[in-house]
């Protein structure tokens, strides 16, 4: 019973340290387990008895906290493809999922290739092997790809700090000591703490890369340079730019294209939406708006192609196929094993409590994950090291996951798909299904059924109140005129936005970038922000409340402050 309540521990581990790059109005804070351990409580008791009944094949008689070992059983390799295949597709049904593409490699080769459901479920156009998802942050590991090939051939070292590279000899940050400091070994482990800003890159900002790179300055780290694990888009983009510059390549998207994608043949991967869509084959993204999917233009993904190094790659299962066999043989032919180990090895530790206790007797399974690599986390399952990443833009997830040593892997992609009364990532979803897959190919009698597997109810999980240190102080006072608040506002790194008059008085319209919002005051000086389509389906929230807030001095406005741009430093407009 307990290892369903150590799923549901993985499940919110997955959704706050990897969320994917279209979460851009929420997330849960990234070390918070006292929130953890309260959720595991209510599961404890929600799923009492679900798990130790005698009905469930592994059992044991007299004992309801021991399994037995690990058992193997005998199938042909067409009944270990049906087993996948049938799992993936009840699992898929539980929890609508709309389409799926799936492979599994067994001793490094192609064994499965399943295209499931739709990629248009309004039009009832059929997943096929060629349909493209989008692969979002499993992108990165091609970016990590790039320098440890550049590495290899003495261009670049992981260790030397940017700002010795005659390219970036200028480049700043906030603070100067990680300007001077900080290494392609810190932007791609998530070391440098800088909060994620994920609002940049997320509402098609008209700005280029070079100018997204000149603004980091003006964004002020909340956690001290190399002290912790946080998550960053923004860090990747930049080590993708410093190394194809360094290498001698115009951008990120020429280096990628030359050194991976013609080397692995990979001739229907893409780093444009505008590429993508002229297959004629790609998945519609689904957002999930007041529990209904609601179909959206795949042209909304191409936002993410201002930090491409973070996510934008296009790609389909047979071209995914060719990069997962190259993780699996150990980075051959792109780089060297020395550097496929400094890639697949601990370089930022998540501090995840308690794994030792996962382990047989006591579990049906053994499994922990515990540090984060260079694009990679990784851990072990059943005894077998792992690596794995998942990745999303807005409707499209994924999943790349390999055993290298056993030389099984998985890629999936879907659209749809979600936890009930849940605000997480639905990665567990996937994983669920690379553990089952990994299980049948080593000949091991799987522990999980497709009715465990549908069993998941998380808790609605309630984000954190933001600490006094971050929020920004209001006053009782009001604006001497309803006009006041009228005009155009400005932050270095942000860049411009405007509030006007709302359709509705005395309701007010913010315009940034692609993303135009009512604000409708709920206390003095506070609004909440109402989207316009399609970002009302992409935040799936018909309002975010206390979403905008304006400062005053004495009765006159002189800035805004918008807490859900960035929960963890709250970035501060000035009234120009």
């Amino acid at each position: 019973m307990r290892f369903l309540s150590y799923l549901v521990l993985l499940c919110y581990l997955v959704a706050v340290r990897c969320a994917s790059i279209e979460d851009v109005h929420s997330r849960l804070p990234l070390n918070d387990f006292n929130r953890v351990h309260s959720q595991l409580q209510h599961f404890f008791h929600q799923l009492e008895g679900k798990f130790d009944s005698p009905s469930h094949s592994h059992h044991t008689t007299g004992s309801s906290s021991s399994f037995p070992h690990t058992s193997f059983h005998q199938l042909t390799p067409q009944q270990m493809v049906d087993d996948i295949v049938s799992f993936a597709n009840a699992v898929d049904k539980c929890y609508d999922v709309i389409g799926r593409t799936l492979t599994v490699l067994k001793n490094g080769q192609v064994f499965l290739r399943a295209p499931l459901g739709y990629r248009d479920r309004e039009k009832q156009r059929p997943v096929t092997e060629n349909t493209m998802f989008g692969i979002g942050s499993t992108s990165k590991a091609f970016t990590t790809a790039l320098i440890a090939m550049f590495v290899d051939e003495g261009l670049l070292e992981w260790d030397k700090p940017i700002t010795q590279y005659p390219q970036f000899s200028n480049f700043s940050l906030y603070d100067d000591f990680a300007t001077k400091r900080v290494t392609l070994r810190d932007l791609c482990s998530h070391r440098v703490g800088l909060p994620r800003n994920d609002v940049l890159i997320g509402l098609k900002l008209n700005i280029t890369r070079d100018h997204l790179i000149s603004v980091l300055r003006y964004l002020p780290p909340d956690q001290d340079f190399r002290s912790s694990f946080e998550y960053n888009n923004l860090m990747f983009t930049l080590a993708g730019e410093v190394a194809a510059r360094v290498a001698g390549y115009s951008d990120w998207e020429a280096a990628v294209k030359d050194r991976i994608f013609n080397r692995l043949n990979m001739t229907t991967t893409f780093v444009t939406m505008a590429d993508t869509i002229a297959t004629g084959n790609v998945a519609i993204p689904y957002a999930n708006y007041q529990g209904q999917w609601v179909p959206l233009d795949p042209s909304i993904n191409d936002a993410f192609e201002l930090v491409c190094p973070a996510g934008c790659i296009h790609s389909n299962v047979l071209d995914m196929e060719k990069w997962l066999q190259a993780q699996i043989e150990l980075g051959s032919p792109l780089f060297s094993k020395n550097n496929w180990l400094t890639i697949h090895s601990a370089q930022n530790g998540l501090r995840v409590p308690d794994t030792a206790q996962y382990f047989s007797p006591n579990y049906p399974f053994s499994y922990f994950f515990d540090s984060y690599g260079l694009a990679w986390i990784h851990g072990s399952y059943q005894g077998n090291v792992y690596s794995w990443h998942n990745g999303g833009i807005i409707g499209h997830t994924t999943l790349v996951y390999f055993e290298p040593y056993s030389k099984f892997g998985l890629f999936t992609s879907r659209t749809g798909g979600a936890l009930p009364d849940s605000s997480g990532d639905a990665t567990v979803i996937d994983l669920l299904i690379a553990w089952y897959a990994s299980d049948i190919t080593s000949g091991k009698v799987p522990w999980l059924t497709s009715d465990l597997a549908c069993s998941f109810k998380p808790a609605k999980m309630e984000s954190n109140p933001p600490s006094s240190s971050s929020s920004p102080s209001t006053s009782s006072a009001k604006a001497t005129g309803w006009q006041d608040y009228l005009g155009t506002y400005e932050h270095p790194a942000y860049g411009r936005l405007s509030v006007s008059p709302g359709v509705v008085a005395p309701n007010y319209l913010l315009n940034y970038a692609q993303l135009s919002a009512t604000l409708v005051e709920s206390s003095p000086n506070t609004f909440s922000l109402q989207p316009q389509p399609p970002y009302n389906f992409v935040f799936g929230t018909p309002s975010i409340d206390d979403a905008v807030i304006f400062d005053l001095f004495g009765d006159q406005v002189v800035s805004l402050t918008i807490p859900f741009f960035e929960p963890n430093k709250h970035p501060t407009f000035i009234k120009v």
